[in-house]
């Protein structure tokens, strides 16, 4: 059998999905633009034809797009970083408060990286859930 964080680290497997969750991402950034765009309420017809549709794109939806792929990526780089030093531990007990600090920080950031929090959080700067 084999453990968590050796899968992680000897497996192609994780980065193929990584590959597919941040293109998942990437796009969902890019689609969200559109509407966000398309509702804009702040920006009346006379804008909206002086802003070309290219300008746009490039502008907007692309900057988001890449602004949520690497957001996601981050979490797929924290949690094989985590998986690397969790490997290297030879005894739990002795790890030091530095290390565990660290761990637990890797573990945060990959959990919100992979589940697409991590752009929300860096815009509103603040958790899910809070007004």
């Amino acid at each position: 059998m084999i453990s968590f964080p050796s899968f992680i680290v000897e497996n192609n497997w994780f980065w193929i999905i990584a590959l597919i969750v941040v293109l998942y991402f990437t796009i969902r950034g890019y689609l969200w633009q559109t509407i966000y765009e398309d509702r804009n309420v702040t920006l009346d017809e006379n804008t909206k034809e002086a802003i070309s549709k290219f300008k746009r794109i490039y502008v907007f939806r692309i900057q988001d797009a890449l602004y949520n792929g690497i957001c996601s990526f981050s979490g797929f780089v924290a949690l094989y970083t985590e998986a690397k030093i969790i490997i290297k531990i030879i005894d739990y007990s002795r790890i030091s408060l530095g290390t565990t600090t660290f761990l637990i920080f890797l573990t945060l950031i990959s959990i919100c990286g992979i589940s697409g929090v991590i752009p929300r959080l860096l815009h509103l700067g603040k958790l899910p859930g809070q007004k």
